[in-house]
C-alpha cells in the first residue's frame, strides 16, 4: 500500500510539471549553466568544495500535497523553486497524527480526587482514543466566618467552608492577637557570649594613631588630653598589643579583650558613617610556638551582670535580644516623631514640648485616646498609627521594615526622657545591635545600610551556631604561626583587625549620646611539641602472661609541630636486650600524629620472647627395703615367677609413665647426685625463677621442642 501511494505521488508530480509546460528538467536549463546554478549563492573558494542546500537561495512556492498523511503514516508535500529557469524541487514530509475532538469527562475531578477525560480521533475510519488524567480541583474556600474574635493579647479563630457542590470540607485559621510581642522574645534573640579570663601572665598595651596627623600616642598621653584636643584628631586607629611572657608554658593562650576594647574605644566620638579601626598584635617571648585556634574569635555585647553586681549600672525591666536585662544607662531616649505629633494634633514635631514627652503627660494623653494603660500602651498606639497609615497588619513593631522603624521611632528632635515602654525600649536596643552597629575586617569598607550580615547580633548568632565568621581567614593568615622567641628577640605578629561602623541613613536622633559597646575574645594554641620513642622488652614463660624485663628510651623529646606525623624505623640492634634476643610485635604502631601534650606523643615498641621453664634432673634408683625373715608359722604366698610377664604391671618404670614416684623422704642424699640448674638454652636468664615449673625426668633423654603461643600485653594508651 505504501509503495502504491509513493508511485501515485510520483505520477502526480510528473503531471504537475507537465501542466507547467515543462517536458523535462533539461528543457528549462539556461544554456551554459547547470541545473540550480541560477540560485547558487555560494562564496566559498575552497578547493574541493561541494555545494549543498545551504549554498542556494531558492524561492519555494507554497507546495503541493502529493501524498496525504494519515493518522499513522506520514505524507509528502512537493515544493518548486519559483525563480524562472530553475527547475529545483524538494519534498517535505507531512507528519502523521490523530485529529482529536474536544474530549469528554468520563470521570469528573473533585476537590481532592483526579478525574479522567477521554479524547476520540475524528478522522474517517479511525477509532483511536486517548485518556488524560485531570488534576483535582482543590477546595474553593469562602471568605470565612470569625468563630472566636482575637483580642489585644489572645488569638482568635476563623472557619472556612468549601463552596463546591457535594463537598463539606472546612478548615480553621488562627487570627493573631492584635499585639503579639513578648518581652525578651525578639526575632533577633540569642545569648551573650562568655569568655574565659585572659591567661595569667599575658599583658597588653594600647597605642593610638591619629587619623588626621598620623601621630602615635601612648595610653598615658591620650589620658592626659582634653576632650577638645581629642576631637582635633577626629578618630584614632587603636592598636592593642598582647605579650606572651618568656616563662609562659601553657598549652593555650586565652585572651578576653573587654578592658582593652573599652579603653581603645573610650576616646572616640563617632558620627554615622564613621569607622573605628582596632588593630591587634601578638608578641611572643616564650620558648613555644602558638597559632590561632580556628573559630575562637567572637564578638558580643558586654556582660551587664558584672555592672549590676558592682553597682556601676541600674537594671531595667527590659530584656534585650542577648537575653540580658538592659541597663537603664543603655536605654535610648524618646523622640518627637510623627506619631507623637499626630497624637497631640499639632502641625509639626517642633510644636511638641519636652513636658508633653514625659511619662506622666504623654501617658495621660494616651489614656484620653483610648489606651487605658498609658505609657505601657505606647507601643500599641505606634502600631495602630503605622498600620492605619500604611494599610498593614503588623502585630509587633519589630515586624516592620528596618528603614520604617527608623522613621517611626527615631526621627524628630529628642528629649532627655529615657524610653520606659518595654517593647519600644527593647526594640531600640535590639535595632541598634542588629541593624545599626557593624564590624567588618579592616579594609573591607562600609557594609551598606541594608546589610545586616556584619552586625554585632549577626556575629553573635554565627558564633553560637558554630559558623565561620568573616574574621577567621584574616586572623589565621596573621596568627597561623607565631614562632617561639629567638635569641635576638621576639617578633610582633599584627592582625589588621576590624573596623566598627555606624549605619549612616538609619541612625537618627534617638541615638545621640547613646551608651553602647561590645567586647571580644579569642584563643591561641601551642604549635610546637616533642615526641619520644621507647622500646619495652617482655618475657613469657611457657605461654604465661608476659613480664616486663625493662625498657630503653631510643628517641628523647625531639621537636615536632602539632599536627605533624612522627614516625620511627626500628633498628636491628633494638631486637637485643640484656644479652637476650627479642622479636618486635606485629603489627607494631610506628607513627603518631603529634598533639600539644608531649606525654601523649610517645611511640612505644613492644618486643617479646618466649622461653621454656623445664629443668632436667638425673634419674635416681628407688630405695630397696632390707629383706625380712619369714615367719615359719605364717604361710607366705608363692613368689612371682620372674620368667612370667604381667601385662598389668610392667617391670620397666620407663614403660609406665603413670607409675607413682616414691616420696622425697626415701631419697638418700648423695654428693654425686644432686638436682642442678639446667643449662638448657631456653632457660630464662631474667625474671622470677621461682615461677618456673620443675619437672623430674626419670630417664635421661633428649627433650622435645615445646611450642608456645605468646600472649602479648596491650600497651596502655
Amino acid at each position: 500500500m505504501k509503495k502504491l501511494r509513493k508511485l501515485m505521488a510520483l505520477l502526480l508530480a510528473v503531471s504537475l510539471i507537465a501542466l507547467m509546460g515543462v517536458t523535462s528538467f533539461a528543457d528549462n536549463i539556461v544554456p551554459g549553466t547547470e541545473e540550480k546554478d541560477l540560485c547558487l549563492n555560494c562564496k566559498s573558494a575552497e578547493e574541493g568544495h561541494v555545494h549543498d542546500d545551504s549554498c542556494y537561495n531558492h524561492s519555494w512556492d507554497d507546495g503541493q500535497e502529493i501524498m496525504a498523511a494519515t493518522c499513522t503514516e506520514d505524507g509528502e508535500k512537493l515544493f518548486t523553486c519559483t525563480i524562472p529557469g530553475c527547475n529545483a524541487t524538494k519534498t517535505v514530509p507531512v507528519l502523521a497524527g490523530h485529529a482529536w475532538n474536544q474530549g469528554e469527562n468520563t470521570v469528573a475531578p473533585t476537590c481532592t480526587e483526579n478525574g479522567i477525560k477521554q479524547y476520540a480521533c475524528t478522522a474517517e475510519g479511525c477509532e483511536a482514543t486517548e485518556s488524560v488524567e485531570m488534576k483535582a480541583l482543590g477546595h474553593d474556600w469562602d471568605e470565612g466566618t470569625v468563630t472566636t474574635p482575637a483580642t489585644d493579647s489572645t488569638s482568635g479563630e476563623k472557619l472556612f467552608t468549601c463552596q463546591r457542590e457535594d463537598c463539606d470540607a472546612t478548615k480553621t485559621e488562627v487570627i493573631p492577637a492584635k499585639y503579639t510581642y513578648v518581652s525578651g522574645e525578639s526575632k533577633w534573640k540569642t545569648n551573650v557570649i562568655s569568655f574565659a579570663p585572659t591567661s595569667e601572665g599575658i599583658t597588653y598595651e594600647i597605642t593610638y594613631t591619629s587619623t588626621k596627623t598620623k601621630e602615635v600616642f601612648t595610653q598615658a598621653e591620650v589620658d592626659a588630653m582634653s576632650k577638645e584636643e581629642i576631637k582635633t584628631h577626629k578618630l584614632f586607629v587603636s592598636k592593642i598589643t598582647y605579650t606572651i611572657p618568656k616563662d609562659f608554658e601553657a598549652n593555650k593562650v586565652n585572651i578576653f579583650m573587654g578592658d582593652a576594647i573599652n579603653n581603645a574605644a573610650n576616646y572616640m566620638t563617632y558620627l554615622p558613617g564613621d569607622a573605628a579601626p582596632i588593630q591587634i598584635a601578638i608578641v611572643n617571648h616564650s620558648s613555644h610556638g602558638y597559632g590561632y585556634q580556628n573559630g575562637s574569635f567572637a564578638v558580643t555585647t558586654e556582660d551587664y551582670q558584672q555592672y549590676f553586681d558592682k553597682g556601676w549600672a541600674t537594671q531595667s525591666n527590659a530584656i534585650g535580644y542577648d537575653s540580658q536585662n538592659i541597663p537603664e544607662e543603655y536605654l535610648a531616649v524618646r523622640s518627637k516623631n510623627g506619631a507623637i505629633q499626630s497624637l497631640y494634633g499639632v502641625t509639626s514635631t517642633s510644636k511638641v514640648s519636652n513636658e508633653q514627652m514625659t511619662d506622666a503627660v504623654l501617658g495621660a494623653k494616651l489614656v484620653e485616646a483610648g489606651y487605658s494603660n498609658g505609657i505601657d500602651d505606647l507601643h500599641k498606639y505606634y502600631l495602630d498609627y503605622y498600620n492605619e497609615k500604611k494599610n498593614t497588619s503588623y502585630t509587633a513593631l519589630e515586624q516592620m521594615p528596618d528603614s520604617e522603624i527608623a522613621v517611626l521611632l527615631t526621627s524628630g528632635n529628642t528629649t532627655s526622657v529615657k524610653e520606659q515602654n518595654t517593647e519600644i525600649a527593647e526594640l531600640l536596643y535590639n535595632y541598634f545591635y542588629n541593624h545599626l552597629y557593624s564590624l567588618t575586617p579592616a579594609g573591607a569598607g562600609y557594609p551598606g545600610h541594608e546589610n545586616n550580615a556584619y552586625t554585632i547580633g549577626s556575629l553573635m548568632r554565627a558564633y553560637h551556631n558554630k559558623q565561620a565568621t568573616v574574621f577567621d581567614q584574616s586572623i589565621s593568615k596573621a596568627w597561623g604561626d607565631i614562632a617561639a622567641s629567638a635569641e635576638d628577640g621576639a617578633n610582633s605578629y599584627l592582625w589588621e583587625g576590624f573596623e566598627a561602623w555606624i549605619n549612616s541613613p538609619d541612625t537618627r536622633n534617638t541615638y545621640q549620646n547613646y551608651n553602647y559597646g561590645f567586647t571580644a575574645g579569642f584563643s591561641l594554641e601551642r604549635t610546637d611539641t616533642t615526641y619520644s620513642v621507647i622500646t619495652k622488652y617482655f618475657t613469657s614463660t611457657d605461654g604465661s602472661a608476659p613480664v616486663l624485663d625493662g625498657s630503653v628510651t631510643r628517641v628523647d623529646q625531639v621537636a615536632i609541630g602539632v599536627g605533624n606525623t612522627a614516625s620511627v624505623v626500628p633498628e636491628a640492634a633494638w631486637n637485643r636486650y640484656d644479652g637476650n634476643d627479642y622479636k618486635l610485635e606485629e603489627p607494631a604502631k610506628l607513627s603518631l600524629v603529634a598533639v600539644v601534650d608531649p606525654a601523649s606523643n610517645v611511640i612505644v615498641l613492644n618486643y617479646y620472647r618466649n622461653v621454656s621453664g623445664q629443668v632436667i634432673v638425673p634419674p635416681v634408683d628407688p630405695p630397696v627395703d632390707p629383706p625380712v625373715d619369714p615367719d615359719p608359722n605364717d604361710p607366705q604366698p608363692l613368689p612371682p615367677d620372674e620368667n612370667l610377664e604381667d601385662p598389668e604391671k610392667p617391670d620397666n618404670p620407663k614403660d609406665n609413665p603413670n607409675q607413682q614416684l616414691p616420696p622425697d623422704e626415701h631419697l638418700k642424699e648423695d654428693d654425686n647426685v644432686k638436682a642442678t640448674k639446667s643449662n638448657h638454652p631456653d632457660q630464662p636468664k631474667t625474671g622470677d625463677e621461682s615461677q618456673l615449673a620443675l619437672y623430674l625426668i626419670l630417664t635421661v633423654g633428649a627433650s622435645g621442642a615445646l611450642a608456645l603461643t605468646v600472649r602479648r600485653k596491650k600497651s596502655s594508651k
